[in-house]
Formats: structure tokens, sequence, C-alpha cells
């Protein structure tokens, strides 16, 4: 019972672990089969498996393919789920059936497959085939064909030893049909060209004019083609690198080509002749039966000039110096086989005036490009110093015996900036804050404005100390903040540097532009502590009071005030009486009958930040007069002795007696 368990569960699991890589089978040459049998993989391996097929398939386990040839093709799949460890695998072999001739006249010609009968000058020629298909087919193939290509009847045949067949054709090219059916009847062809005819012949004519200046366009008659076969291909090369033509018989009359560079430092092989600094076009007539080819050379080619220079800096300040660097192409010249380059280049610049240069100039002295040879040359590097400003424009004039080229660069060339501010207030009480109107205007190139740099600097104050900050040194509306630390006014100058930015590197320039403006800070006023106060009992005429201060603009204005209240004074709860004509720093109250207390404040009209400052109380106290009872009348003995006894009341606590005349 355990023997027999074993093996049925083995059983199981093989089938369950089983890999069907699908029946072979046999299929003509381009047709397609899916690969895989049913099911491909046992329930064994799980859900995802990895499998691979030798093709490179890991993502169908059933792929499409449609070899060329008879291929094996081989599933692994790894072990999972309950298969054991290890790897299995499956071979499935597609058979293909192929199409084949084969024949003594059999050839590659162009990268394809050519039956060629070479013969005279238009004769016809016959050619052999034979079956080629592999024997071990011959069970599977029903029929076999051939179209000949040339309109004549078919060759068809059931039989695989079917006689080897001839043809006869005209001269001429031909596409040749070989056709098989196999199982299924499927079919698979095979085509071959088929080529009758002699080796073709060429010849090229000169267009003349073959010295010249690039670009030059030169049309090459195409010759000696008349007796060519059909089939026959033509390949035309030009020495310039240029990509090759080819040409199918018939050849056209001609063949057209612009060559756009200079021969010069080229080579091209005429005959047994190597030209030196030269072009040639070769044309090769070639077929299956050979070839022949044909030269025009040499061609001799100079080049024109072409100007270039470079103005760096191309935005400059008055009195300062750009330079012009020539970065021409010169060009070339052939004459005969020697090549050289005999360009001439001079430079103008205009306007006229405003500028100066330690290089050369050089000139045409009146003569036209073409007799370039009579002009006096330039310097290559031309440094330009401009003293005025204006935009300058500077040609460069290149030619050589191909004519002539011109180059032109603008340098612009500016004033320094305006430089100009006002600053919103010029004086004030510290703190002080001070905003500005920046109205610098930048210099302009080509009506554009340039960006300006602004740099703000502040510096220390003069008449005592104090400090400043600004919001932002670079900004272009910046706000300062001034602060007097001492007792006396002092003044800041605030300057701004103005640096307009060039267009071409972002950097500034150095024509830059100085303004300043002066600020005032005052110290706020420190008003000094009134006197103690004046006190009497009873009304009384206080002395006059001074409010002594320091610091603060000049030309105070002056306001005493009165009250008999002495909390918060000067507030809204208790804001004293305006004292009519009290105006300057000194008053002289009147008689007061009762305590009253005097404030002065000092204000400043149309000074920023300087607003008003309040006195401490000077003070005028009256105390009440005390009321007094020396006691009762009282008659004595001489020598004898009274007591006396007072009593007060009222006034201010505590009170004093004094007895006139003096007791005894």
């Amino acid at each position: 019972m355990l023997l027999a368990l074993v093996l049925i569960s083995t059983s199981i699991l093989e089938a369950q672990c089983n890999v069907n890589a699908g029946t072979n089978i046999t299929i003509c040459a381009g047709q397609s089969v899916t690969l895989g049998g049913n099911p491909v993989l046992g329930n064994g391996f799980g859900n995802n498996p990895d499998f691979e097929w030798s093709n490179g398939v890991t993502n169908d386990l059933t792929p499409t393919v449609a070899p060329n040839s008879t291929t094996t093709y081989t599933l692994d799949v790894e072990n999972s789920g309950t298969c054991l460890v290890g790897n299995y695998s499956d071979q499935v072999t597609v058979t293909v059936i192929s199409a084949a001739l084969s024949g003594a006249q059999l050839t590659t010609f162009n990268g394809a497959s050519y039956f060629v009968q070479c013969t005279t000058a238009g004769a016809n020629g016959l050619i052999f085939v034979s079956n080629a298909v592999d024997p071990s087919f011959n069970n599977l193939v029903s029929n076999y064909a051939i179209n000949w290509g040339d309109g004549s009847p078919n060759f068809t045949t059931t039989t695989d030893a079917w006689t080897p067949q001839n043809h006869e054709y005209a001269p001429g090219i031909y596409t040749l049909t070989y056709t098989i059916i196999g199982p299924n009847n499927c079919t698979t062809s095979r085509t071959y060209q088929v080529f009758v005819g002699n080796s073709p012949a060429v010849g090229l004519g000169s267009p003349g004019n073959t010295e010249g200046c690039t670009p030059i366009t030169l049309t090459f008659p195409i010759l000696n083609t008349g007796n060519n076969v059909p089939g026959t291909i033509y390949n035309v090369v030009f020495s310039d690198g240029s990509p090759t033509i080819t040409l199918n018989h018939p050849a056209p009359a001609n063949i057209t080509h612009t060559f756009q560079q200079s021969s010069c430092g080229e080579s091209v092989q005429n005959g047994s002749v190597l030209e030196q600094n030269a072009f040639g076009v070769t044309i090769q007539a070639v077929n299956p039966c050979g070839s022949s080819s044909a030269t025009v050379a040499p061609i001799r080619l100079s080049e024109p000039p072409s100007a270039s220079f470079t103005a760096n800096p191309s935005t400059v300040c008055v009195n300062q110096t750009s330079t012009m660097t020539s970065t021409a192409d010169l060009g070339s010249y052939v004459t005969g086989s020697t090549c050289n380059s005999n360009a001439v280049m001079y430079w103008t610049v205009s306007p006229a005036n405003g500028w100066t240069t330690s290089g050369t100039l050089g000139s045409s002295n009146g003569f036209a490009p073409v007799n370039f040879a009579g002009w006096t040359p330039g310097s290559n590097t031309l440094p330009l110093t401009f003293s005025l400003p204006g935009t300058y424009s500077i040609t460069q004039h290149i030619a050589n015996g191909c004519g002539e080229d011109t180059y032109t660069e603008t340098v612009c060339v500016i004033p320094p900036p305006t430089c100009a501010f006002t600053l919103n207030p010029t004086s004030g009480c510290s703190v002080l804050t001070v905003n500005l109107t920046n109205t610098s205007q930048p210099p302009s190139c080509n009506n554009v404005p340039l960006a300006l740099q602004y740099t703000w600097t502040v510096s220390p104050p003069t008449g005592g100390t104090g400090t400043s900050t600004i919001s932002s040194p670079t900004a272009q509306a910046p706000t300062f903040t001034f602060t007097n630390t001492g007792t006396t006014n002092i003044t800041f100058t605030v300057s701004l540097v103005v640096a307009p930015i060039n267009p071409q590197t972002g950097q500034p320039m150095s024509c830059t532009t100085t303004c300043t403006q002066q600020v005032i800070v005052y110290p706020s006023p420190v008003l000094a502590p009134p006197p103690a106060p004046q006190v009497s009992c009873g009304p009384f005429n206080p002395n006059s009071f001074t409010l002594s201060f320091t610091g603060g603009p000049a030309n105070p204005q002056f306001q005493w005030y009165s009250t008999t209240n002495s909390t918060n004074p000067g507030t809204a709860a208790n804001p004293g009486t305006a004292i009519s004509g009290a105006t300057t720093n000194t008053y002289d109250p009147p008689q007061v009958n009762v305590s009253t207390y005097y404030f002065c404040v000092i204000t400043y009209t149309g000074v920023p930040n300087c607003s008003s400052y309040q006195s401490g109380l000077f003070q005028a106290i009256v105390h009440p007069l005390p009321t007094v009872n020396a006691g009762n009348n009282a008659t004595i003995c001489s020598t004898s002795t009274a007591n006396l006894s007072a009593s007060g009341s009222g006034g201010t606590a505590p009170l004093s007696y004094t007895w006139t005349p003096p007791q005894v």
C-alpha cells in the first residue's frame, strides 16, 4: 500500500510540474507559428513562475515566431509552487522549408543573387537553373514553379527530381521567381535577378571652366552609355566629400554638382598623375559583366574670404578702449597647382572723429576689390579709444582673387550717468527716518536705457556723535534712519554712486557718477527739572520761573500753563490753562491765593520728528493761616505769676507758637 501511494503521488506531482514547449512543426519560409503546448505549464508552478524562451521572451508563454530557417526553441522554467527544487525545460523545433535554385551562372552582385550570362553586344543568352530545395523536404513539397520574369510561360512540376532547365533571354535584366508549395498548402518563394548582356561603357565630358571660385555649379555630360544593357548602374563620385550619386540605366545626359569648398590641400588621381590642390569627378558604369570608368580632373577651386571679427567690449565708457580682433577666414586661392591665402584686409570706422587707435587701419587706397593687391593691409588687432559718446560702426573689408567680403560691428560709447536724488526730510530731531526720491538717469545704447547699479553710503556725522542705518545699500530708493547720540546738532552726508551695467557682461562699468545730500539731526531737547517749590502761608507773589533746557532745534515756541491739580498735568484729564502772553522760557506769575502748579510746553513748528516737550511742575504752594487763642485775661498781684495757655487751629501742622513779649 505504501509503495502504491508513493507512485500515485509521484505521478500527480510530475503532471503538475510538466513543461510543454509545443509540438514540432514544419512551415514555409515567411510564415509564423505560435509556440507552446496546451497547457504550457502544469499547475504545480503556481501563478507567476519565472520562465524564459531561448529567443529571449520572458513575458509570453505562447510567443509567435517567424524563423527564416529551421530553429529549435527551448523553454526554461524555474522551480516554484509545489514543484521539486530544480529547473524544468522542454524544446520544440520549427522546420522551415525554403525555395532555392542553383546553377553555375549563379553569383552575387551588389548584395543580390544573380544568374548572369555575359554575351557579345546585342546577343541573347541562355540561363541554366536546377532545384536546390533541401532533399529532406521532398516529401513535404507538392508543387514547384518558375516564373522566368520575361513574360514567357512558367515552368511547373510536382516532382522534386525535375530536369535542370534552361531559358533564353534577350539582353537586359529580369526578375526570376521560384515558388514551392509545402505542408498545409503553405507557399514560399525566392527571387533571383537575371542579367544577360556585356561589359558597360561610359564617358564623362569636361564642362570647361574647371578653375574658379566657390560656390560654383558645373554640369558634366555623361557619354557613351547608349549601348549599355538595362541593369547597368552608374556611380558618380565627387572627391569633395559629397555623397556618391547612383544612377540606373539609362543614364541621364548630364549630371550637375555644386562645389562648396576650396580644393586647396586636396588631391585626386587622374590616370597616372596625382593632381595636387584639385578635385575630380569619376563616373563608374558597372553591371554583373564588368565595369568601366571615366574621370574629369583637375578641378581647381578657390574660396573667397569671409570677414569676421569681435569687438570687446562692445559697450564702453568715454575715454575707454574697445579692441577689434579679426576672426576672418582668409579663404584660399589656387593658381596652377599652388595654393595660398593672399587675402588683404583693412578697417573703416564711422564716424571718422571721436576716436583714436594705436593699431593700423589700412586702406583701399582707392582701388576696387578686384585690385586688392593695391590695398594697404590693416592690423589683425585694432584697439579703438573713444573720446566722444555715440554709436560707432566698425567695418572689416577683406578680399582675394575671388572677391570681397565685409563685416560690421557697432560699439556703443556712453557718457557717465546722471546722479541725482532728494531727501525728505532733510532735518529733524533724533531718531529721524528719511525717505528719498532717486531721479538719476542712465545713458542709452541704441535708444535703450542701460540698467544702473546704485551704491549708497553715509559718512560719519560732523558736529557731534550719532549713528545711521540704510535699509538696502544697493536699492534704488532705500530708507535711512539717523540717531543723534549727543547733545549738539550733527550733520550726516548721504552719498550715491551710480554705475551703468554693461548689457553684454551684466557687470558695472567704470564711468560712475557720485552725488551727495546732507541731513541735519537735532538731539531731542532735554529739559532741566524745575527748582524746589516756592512755599508761603497765605497769598503771596511767587518769584519768576525760568525753564532751562539743552538740545533741540533753534527758535522753539513756549507756552506756560497753570493748574491747581498736580495729578497728571498736561493730559486730557488735567490739560491745564494756557496763560495768555506766557510765551517765553521765563514766566513771572501773579499773586497766588491757593497752591498753583505751572508747566511749560516747548514746540517746534515745521521741524520733522520734533513734536512737543513738557516741563516738570513749577510749584507755588500756599498754606492757609492758622487761628490762635491766647486764653482768658487774668488779673494777678505784683510778683505773682500767671499760667498762660494758648491753642491754635487750622494752618499746616505742626504749629509752633511764639509769645510777645517773651514769657518771664
